[in-house]
């Protein structure tokens, strides 16, 4: 049967009709494309400013900045239930849009971040009360200096049925992309799974060159990952799945891809294993995980703004917040 599928086109200056839907999460799947033009999803935290989608990243991590920078053509898909805090069961929103990046002012980012963290409903109790201490924050700066992505929507699909897509939404394949031959995924991915409780998103290229994303059904075999339903696909046109559930109250972001392309049966050829942070220590603020990732991204940012000649930017709130 065909899905009851709400597509709606966003003009330039025009809100989204599901603004609400992207404001009751307080997370999206973020898509942005490679040089090659393969998708790359994470999951990051998101909020709406001005009929824009807001996401950002570490100055010390940039390549979803620098892919959006490349190519503005991005993607949000809103659907994970534990980031969602509307009433009833969440909703499935994709929304395809055209991102703006912000990374001149890296002070001015921090202090947008920092404020933004310190009123987050979220963020604990104890790391807030530090906040109130900018002093206290400076082993934070390579998480704090951030750049920003702002999104401008083009494109509003409801996923009413929820790991389908509307006919005529094809995964194609880039000019740029050339698949690659697959690799044997590590046995020890299989332990990994358990711990994620909704299926892994499935994120591709439409025709119009925009990234699209749902949720599938995915059976990870040696070889290849089984694909049930929900996206028509072209031969040899990438794909990544990302398997992610955010921890801790939301401070902790356990997450891997698997990327590669589409066979002839709509199944994804793995070609490469990214990320897996996860560990047993996912209690986010203050943990072993947390405090291991802020020194590396704070030395990353010393050397990265060394390189390009730019001070280091000082962390603390804004001066109408301080």
């Amino acid at each position: 049967m065909e899905p009851k599928t709400k597509i709606s086109r966003v003009d330039a200056g025009e809100a989204l009709t599901q603004a609400q839907t992207v404001q009751a999460y307080l997370a999206c799947e973020f898509i942005t494309l490679t040089r090659s033009g393969a998708p790359v999803c994470w999951p990051v935290l998101s909020e709406m400013e001005r009929g824009r989608i807001v996401v950002s990243t570490s100055y010390a991590i940039p390549t979803k900045a620098r892919n959006a920078q490349r190519n503005p053509k991005v993607a949000a898909l809103f659907s994970d239930p534990h980031a969602y805090r509307g009433a009833g069961s969440n909703p499935h929103l994709l929304v395809q849009a055209n991102a703006e990046v912000f990374d001149q002012d890296l002070q001015a980012n921090l202090e947008r971040f920092y404020d933004r963290m310190l009123h987050y409903p979220e963020t604990p109790a104890f790391y807030r009360f530090l906040m109130r201490f900018p002093f206290l924050m400076k082993s934070y700066v390579g998480y704090m200096t951030r750049i920003y992505i702002e999104t401008i929507p083009v494109r509003e699909i409801v996923l009413t049925e929820k790991t389908q897509l509307p006919a005529g939404l094809v995964a194609t394949r880039p000019a740029s992309f050339t698949p690659t031959t697959g690799f044997r995924i590590p046995a020890q991915v299989e332990g990994w799974l358990p711990r994620y409780d909704q299926p892994p998103v499935l994120s591709f290229v439409d025709a119009q060159g925009y990234p699209a994303a749902l949720r599938v059904r995915a059976g990870v075999e040696a070889q290849r990952v089984t694909i049930s339903g929900g996206v028509e696909a072209e031969a040899g046109a990438p794909a990544c799945l990302t398997w992610h559930r955010m921890a801790a109250d939301m401070m902790s972001n356990d997450a891997f891809l698997i990327r590669g392309h589409f066979d002839s049966q709509g199944n994804v050829i793995p070609e490469k294993l990214v990320g897996w942070q996860g560990t047993e220590d996912d209690r986010g603020v203050g943990s072993k995980k947390a405090t291991q990732l802020m020194t590396v991204w704070t030395k990353e940012l010393k050397a990265q703004l060394a390189r390009e000649g730019k001070p280091m930017p000082i962390v603390r709130p804004s001066p109408k917040r301080g």
